[in-house]
């Protein structure tokens, strides 16, 4: 799912690219959204030339949402079973802009951002071909400290370069296959009978 959600964005923000007015980013059929090349991967992380990187950055369990019993969940028919808790995850995704003039590096990543603003939520009915899988995803800029943008860069070990981080909102991950529970009934207990 996380695959399916990735390559959803970089295809979303491909065609963005290629609908957009200005002749100078729409002119070229290359795509200009790309992911990180897995053969190209060394000690330094090496980013295309001439394209913006979608790369994913880390992922994190969204524990906001989580119900009180999260093994507790109510059939169709109002029963009461105990299951494996859904995870729900959010992705933090670093657009990387980079080209062999720096203005390029930021007309694009400023196309990307706007495209973004005007569309911060994507679900079944404005994006058709999100997965089956994901219901919405939903991005929020995420502006990191000088700190952790100095960290996030060291890690990668190459120079910093034009960017915009931004938390994807949110896969669900659900198990399909959890057999039939037992129906949770209730239980009354006495302290009474217990001292005694």
């Amino acid at each position: 799912m996380i695959d399916d959600a990735i390559l959803f964005l970089q295809r979303r923000l491909n065609r963005a690219l290629q609908e957009e007015s200005d002749p100078a980013i729409s002119g070229s059929a290359e795509a200009k959204v790309v992911l990180p090349d897995g053969t190209k991967l060394r000690d330094a992380f090496d980013f295309k030339l001439g394209a913006v990187t979608l790369l994913l950055l880390s992922i994190e369990e969204e524990r906001a949402l989580r119900p009180d019993d999260a093994y507790l969940r109510v059939a169709a028919n109002g029963a009461r079973q105990k299951t494996s808790p859904e995870v729900r995850l959010n992705l933090n995704v670093l657009l990387v802009s980079h080209f062999q003039e720096y203005g390029d590096s930021l007309k694009y990543l400023s196309r990307i951002i706007q495209h973004v603003q005007a569309h911060r939520v994507m679900n079944r009915v404005n994006s058709p071909d999100l997965s089956d899988h994901i219901q919405q995803l939903v991005l929020e800029l995420v502006t990191p400290s000088w700190s952790e943008l100095n960290e996030i860069w060291g890690s990668l070990r190459t120079a910093c370069r034009p960017c915009a981080l931004y938390r994807v909102k949110m896969l669900v991950f659900r198990a399909d296959e959890t057999p039939p529970a037992a129906e949770v009934g209730e239980m009354h207990l006495d302290l009474r009978e217990i001292r005694a």
